[in-house]
């Protein structure tokens, strides 16, 4: 993928996070729960991918506090991964997710 290309993906990024944080503000969108101690799993050839870590204040009381989960597919087109850090805002299929610290998988 060229610089080109992959800086609009970032601006993209940047974008839908300003619009989800505004929706957040604004109250016309939610946060599902925190997802901690996150890392990357399941590339898919489409470029999706899941994360996996501990969620907590699930909103939907589906998980208790610290539980491992792994989230729906991602959009690596709307998430690319090199945005994503502590603090980005991450929908899935049903989901918001705040993500919290990240583990460096080596």
């Amino acid at each position: 993928m060229s610089n080109m290309a992959i800086e609009k993906e970032i601006k993209t990024f940047e974008l839908l996070q300003e619009s989800l944080e505004a929706r957040i503000i604004l109250g016309t969108l939610e946060i599902t729960g925190t997802i901690e101690k996150w890392f990357f799993m399941f590339t898919g050839t489409d470029g999706s991918y899941n994360i996996t870590g501990n969620i907590y204040n699930d909103s939907d009381h589906r998980f208790g506090d610290g539980t491992s989960i792994i989230t729906s597919s991602i959009n690596a087109r709307d998430y690319p991964k090199e945005s994503l850090k502590e603090g980005t805002i991450v929908c899935t299929r049903n989901s918001t997710y705040l993500l919290g610290e990240q583990i460096k998988i080596i």
